[in-house]
């Protein structure tokens, strides 16, 4: 069957009525034949000719038929397959969801199912099933799926008049591009996917002592944790351990015993800081930088300059403590300078044992 997304659009096939008329206003007139004497001719009555011949019609049926062609391409045509009489209509569930949705509407699915509803999957071809077969065939894990791409299938292939049920989850990232534009009648309702709670390697990086630092954070409803676990070449623990390769590998085992070989982190983190005199704060920010270094356990370089021709070239952070306009062949990933102004001073605190303690002024 076919039907049309624009079917205003076939109002465009009125303007075949413009070669129409071209056609006729371009009919020939009759000649007027010379000739030397009309002695010889009989006279008759005169007659004038009130009918014409057309011409060229293969031409005027082309330029119609091309017109038509573009009215009905301008109305969006679309084929449908025809719905069987019996379908009262369908109910729409994702493989991987049919537990959580039956669950969650399970009198108003089972309420359509009694009055003639088809259970069909929400996958491409929607595959006919039954509720009580699904359940017994739940697919684990949850799979990323375009939703509004399986609308777009499912507007081809199921006829406007049967009504549809669709249950799917509520996330995000199963909608991407724009929303169609679709002739079903359709009704959608969104069921909660449980708490299933996730662990995985967020950061995995060399240290200077040879060793791996290993960042495992477990993500739930409530939230998502991170704990720091260090490895070296001869201490394992249960769940990572170093692999013998050219490159620095860890292998990592999940929750469900599957092992993964994940890549460290190798690079080297270069930090400058130039000074042309303010070496106090240079001292304070060295000393803030060792701190950090200590705490993370990361490769990281850091280089005092006071001249600004021996700064290095590849810098990942670049402190200017300097009040000097910063020169343009300097580059960096970050750049902090002071801020221009004039100086204040201003009063620092600490939060200690929910308490605020003024410690001094800056």
């Amino acid at each position: 069957m076919i039907q049309f997304l624009q079917p205003i659009a076939l109002y465009a096939a009125a303007g075949i009525i413009v070669p129409i008329m071209v056609h006729l206003w371009n009919v020939k007139q009759g000649k007027v034949l010379k000739v030397g004497s009309i002695a010889l001719l009989q006279q008759s009555d005169r007659q004038q000719a009130r009918s014409f011949k057309l011409k060229d019609l293969l031409l005027l049926f082309l330029r119609c038929l091309l017109l038509l062609l573009l009215a009905v391409l301008l109305a969006k045509p679309q084929y449908k397959k025809e719905g069987r009489l019996a379908d009262k209509g369908w109910i729409l569930i994702p493989p991987t969801g049919i537990k959580q949705a039956y669950s969650q509407h399970k009198p108003f699915i089972d309420s359509l199912i009694k009055t003639g509803y088809q259970f069909r999957y929400f996958e491409p071809e929607f595959k006919e099933s039954t509720i009580p077969d699904a359940l017994k065939n739940v697919e684990a894990g949850a799979t990323q799926t375009n939703y509004w791409r399986l609308i777009e299938q499912l507007n081809m292939q199921l006829p406007a008049e049967v009504p549809v049920y669709l249950f799917t989850d509520n996330l995000l990232r199963n909608f991407s591009g724009n929303r169609p534009s679709v002739s079903l009648t359709l009704k959608w309702e969104t069921y909660t996917l449980t708490d299933t709670p996730q662990t995985y390697i967020s950061d995995a990086y060399l240290t200077p002592d040879g060793g791996a630092r290993v960042a495992i954070a477990s993500s739930n409803s409530r939230g998502t944790s991170v704990v720091i676990k260090d490895v070296s070449p001869g201490n394992a623990t249960p769940n990572l351990a170093f692999v013998n390769t050219a490159m620095p590998v860890i292998k990592y085992k999940n929750d469900f015993g599957k092992d993964s070989l994940i890549k460290l982190d190798t690079a080297l983190m270069h930090v400058a800081i130039f000074t042309d005199g303010i070496a106090k704060d240079a001292q304070y920010l060295v000393a803030a930088l060792d701190a950090i270094q200590g705490f993370i356990n990361y490769n990281l370089k850091v280089l005092v300059v006071k001249d600004e021709t021996t700064l290095p070239r590849n810098m990942e952070w670049l402190f200017w403590l300097s009040d000097k306009p910063l020169p343009a062949n300097v580059k960096a990933k970050h750049i902090l300078i002071y801020k221009t102004g004039k100086e204040q001073q201003l009063s620092s605190y600490f939060n200690l044992n929910n308490q605020f303690n003024n410690e001094g002024k800056d």
